[in-house]
């Protein structure tokens, strides 16, 4: 289930509302969304391991799961290390043409976009 008007899971909400205790609780029915969003790499491997297919597609919108891995995750590097593993397109474009790594180069996170670049290879 999401929240119509912001597209937030019970999870999602949880999380932003620093409710630990909940998290805790709905952290293992997380979808693969959530678990990139909150840092989960072990959850997002039992996603990933039980329907590999999942790496080659994206979010509710469509936007290809390397666009979720941003600059605030403490486990970027192994969740784009398990994305690519599974089949991701880590070279996939957004709308506007732009790979994950020019986006976080254009916001200003050069490591990030290093990191994407590395696991490309």
């Amino acid at each position: 289930m999401r929240d119509p008007e912001h597209g937030a899971t019970p999870l999602g909400w949880a999380a932003y509302n620093h409710q630990q205790a909940a998290v805790e609780r709905l952290l293992p029915h997380a979808d693969l969304a959530d678990a990139i969003q909150l840092d989960a790499l072990e959850r997002a491997a039992q996603i990933l391991s039980a329907k590999p297919s999942l790496a080659r597609g994206g979010d509710s919108s469509g936007r290809p799961w390397v666009f979720a891995v941003h600059a605030g995750l403490r486990r970027a590097e192994e969740l784009l290390g398990l994305l690519a593993a599974h089949g991701a397109d880590l070279d996939a474009r957004d709308e506007q043409g732009r790979t994950a790594a020019e986006v976080a180069e254009v916001r200003g996170h050069g490591e990030l976009a290093e990191l994407i670049r590395r696991h490309k290879s």
